[in-house]
């Protein structure tokens, strides 16, 4: 990047992010028409990454994006940008305190510093923000906050990481908090105060406890609770009073019943529950539940345990294989494996807008019917199906059951579970989106990442009886063995 050149257009938003730099340059600080600037790891790692007092000459910023860079403090200067509403500092590690000037920020709407894992403390000062809304300072070094945080009566959103364990008196004051992170340790430290958050939507809690306080089922507002991989064996009994909640995280906990809880929250339309010692019957019962409207699951009866499945099974799964991407976005290929071998995958680079890795990317992206799911794109001589699962887990497990090929995305500790297999096995959803046909000309069909090419080791390569399958793709789940997404390819 020509910064001068860039400078020279009078730009009223820059970004510098990623440029390597070896300093912030002086040109820098005379572009005061700026009012917005990124500069996320602007500064390269053997560079001089001290942030100048110019800074305070750009009185027009409003946003000002300068994490990942190894400051260990701000200029006093930081104080002077008056009508400044974003300041974000995450992933600045060496970043040990933050200027007292920064109250002096009076229009600063959120403020985020996840990530600063040398910043142990907040500035007294930061009490005098009145405007601010949101603060995130996840996944860092904070070990204690100041009772000026209360006056904040504007914030809604505050976010503490674990290393926080106690919190001081007050924070009811904060009569507007919609949206509250934190440890459980700093959550027992407000147990008395926390009935007092009227407001409070999202409650999410990490780290590691046997138990929660029973004044989180005093949250009556409450829509989101995320109380996983704490280790937890049982919950507040009073989380039975959360009649708005409509999503409930527990996954990852030692909790051994949780069907009762379920038919009781006439709201609930979102269930995380994998990785709990929960038997087999209580786990199906739960996902029955789940598959009814939250109106009709009070009346609903427990049904005792068979093994009946979830959908009618056709076949017993048989596992085929894995195809893989290099990150967790998996744009999958589809198709005859003679013409896949002639796919080219991102070429040269992922900057090549030429090549069939970005020709499948624009297909999938303008894909207006499937939202974004799936785009049929030729492939060699044939056609082809790009699918994305956007399970985030970046690895595609392959079925064949009976006539068809059940492909899916997943976060699933075990794929021996009962109830993983039965979910593999059963009938394709009605409710599947159907994302086009693949013709299986040669005997075999093949699934690839669509950055790779078709020659390459990443491919799986399968026996498929010849003739035209119809490609459909399931909603995500979350189920008892963990979430995930299904497709398919079945015989038109």
């Amino acid at each position: 990047m020509d910064l001068r050149k860039a400078l020279a257009r009078k730009p009223t938003s820059l970004s510098l992010n990623n440029a390597n730099l070896a300093s912030f340059p002086s040109e820098l600080f005379d572009a005061t028409q700026l009012v917005e600037l990124e500069a996320f790891r602007a500064i390269s790692y053997k560079g001089n990454p001290a942030m100048p007092a110019a800074i305070g000459r750009l009185k027009k910023l409003r946003s000002l994006t300068i994490g990942g860079n190894a400051f260990a403090t701000l200029p006093d200067a930081i104080g002077d940008l008056g009508v400044l509403e974003n300041l974000a500092l995450d992933y600045c590690q060496s970043l040990e305190s933050l200027p007292k000037t920064i109250g002096k920020l009076r229009a600063l709407r959120s403020l985020s510093a996840s990530y600063t894992t040398a910043l142990e403390s907040l500035p007294e000062e930061i009490g005098t923000l009145s405007a601010l809304e949101s603060i995130a300072l996840t996944n860092g070094a904070l070990k204690k906050v100041p009772a000026a945080l209360w006056k904040l009566r504007s914030l809604k959103v505050l976010a503490l990481p674990e290393e926080v364990t106690t919190l001081p008196a007050g924070i009811a004051r904060l009569e507007n908090l919609e949206d509250l992170h934190l440890g459980p340790k700093a959550l027992a430290s407000i147990a008395k105060e926390i009935p007092k958050l009227k407001k409070l939507k999202r409650l999410s809690v990490w780290g590691r406890i046997k138990a929660l306080p029973e004044e989180v089922g005093e949250l009556r507002a409450l829509e989101t609770l995320r109380i996983c991989h704490l280790g937890l064996d049982k919950l507040p009994s009073r989380i039975a009073n959360l009649k708005a909640l409509t999503s409930l995280d527990v996954a990852g906990n030692k909790l051994k019943t949780l069907a009762a809880l379920v038919r009781g929250l006439p709201e609930l339309r979102e269930l995380s529950f994998g990785d709990n010692p929960l038997e087999t019957g209580e786990k199906r019962e739960i996902e029955r539940l789940m598959r009814l409207p939250p109106s009709k699951r009070a009346a609903r009866a427990p049904k005792a345990d068979s093994q009946k499945k979830q959908r009618k099974a056709s076949s017993k799964p048989e596992r085929i294989g894995r195809a893989a991407s290099t990150n967790a976005w998996l744009p999958l290929l589809l198709a005859d494996a003679d013409h896949a071998r002639e796919w080219g995958g991102a070429g040269d680079g992922e900057e090549d807008e030429s090549s069939d890795w970005a020709r499948a990317s624009s297909a999938v992206a303008s894909a207006e019917k499937t939202r974004g799911v799936a785009a049929a794109v030729d492939v060699g001589d044939g056609k082809g199906v790009v699918v994305v699962l956007a399970v985030g887990q970046g690895i595609a497990t392959f079925f064949r059951v009976g006539e068809r090929v059940t492909f899916c995305e997943t976060f699933c500790d075990d794929e021996r579970d009962t109830l993983f297999l039965e979910w593999i096995a059963s009938e394709p959803d009605p409710k599947a989106k159907h994302c086009g046909k693949v013709d299986i000309e040669s005997g075999r069909g093949m699934a690839l990442a669509t950055m790779f090419a078709g020659e390459e080791e990443e491919a799986l390569d399968f026996d498929l009886t010849a003739g035209t399958y119809a490609v459909l793709v399931e909603e995500k789940v979350d189920l008892s063995w963990g979430r995930g997404r299904r497709g398919h390819l079945i015989p038109a």
